[in-house]
């Protein structure tokens, strides 16, 4: 049976711009491979926080997140853009 985890991602503009923000929702729909759940790397309040700067490229990296997985296939790492 698969888990499925929604997160909300919050874009908000620097408060001197007008401070407006836009919410998205990301579902994730994940598919249990073995007996073990995966833990993040690299924060240790279990969230993770991204700037960038307004009319960056579609393209651009805005941080990395680890996932450290507990199976012989190694760790993930994700890109968030």
């Amino acid at each position: 049976m698969a888990n499925v985890h929604r997160l909300v991602v919050t874009a908000t503009e620097a408060a001197a711009w007008g401070g407006e923000t836009t919410d998205i929702t990301v579902k994730l729909n994940e598919q249990n491979l073995d007996d073990n759940a995966p833990a993040f790397e690299g924060t240790t309040d279990g969230q993770y926080s991204f700037s960038y700067d307004e009319n960056s490229a579609a393209d651009s990296v805005l941080g990395t997140v680890r996932q450290r997985r507990r199976r012989r296939s190694g760790d993930l790492q994700h890109q968030v853009r």
